[in-house]
């Protein structure tokens, strides 16, 4: 829904929308305030304890967690900001694999001593990103025109899970 929202609001600033139909820098700021203000991308990142990749463990079921945490194949997206001042949204979130080369078992589990927790490894799986496309908008100088701009839409391939797929 955020991203329809966000389609109409950048359509209604059809000025702004091709290198034919530029803006001043004052207009554009200002269609890109609309275009921020129904935004589904979250500006901050999820304030998740990241644990060492070389573990590989999903935390323990008494504790409350999200779901990215407590999968065969854990990911974050804390770690992997992408900035570029000339893009909106100028922040995106992207999804990091916890472990590289494997997956956890949810077959096998081990009893930790202070906690139950799936810890062995599985070896016929890695992890891989998964990916949405998203709609980003760049910021680009009007040829002929001084401090002019317009905003190009582009496709955006963004990580947003991880999954475990077989090795052959």
């Amino acid at each position: 829904m955020c991203f329809l929202l966000s389609t109409f609001v950048a359509s209604q600033a059809f000025q702004c929308m091709s290198s034919s139909n530029c803006c001043e820098e004052t207009t554009l700021n200002e269609v890109v305030k609309k275009l921020t203000a129904h935004s589904s991308q979250s500006t901050s990142p999820p304030s998740l304890p990241v644990p060492p990749a070389s573990q590989c463990l999903p935390p323990s079921d008494h504790h409350p967690v999200i779901m990215a945490q407590r999968q065969t194949c854990p990911f974050s997206s804390s770690p992997r900001e992408d900035i570029q001042e000339s893009r909106y949204p100028r922040l995106l979130w992207k999804a990091q694999c916890i472990c590289q080369n494997s997956c956890v078992s949810l077959r096998h589990p081990v009893e930790n001593a202070t906690q139950k927790s799936f810890v062995h490894k599985e070896g016929n799986g890695v992890s891989v990103q998964i990916f949405a496309d998203t709609t980003v908008y760049y910021r680009r100088p009007c040829a002929n025109v001084n401090k002019s701009f317009y905003l190009e839409r582009q496709k955006y391939p963004l990580p947003v899970a991880c999954t475990c797929v077989a090795v052959p």
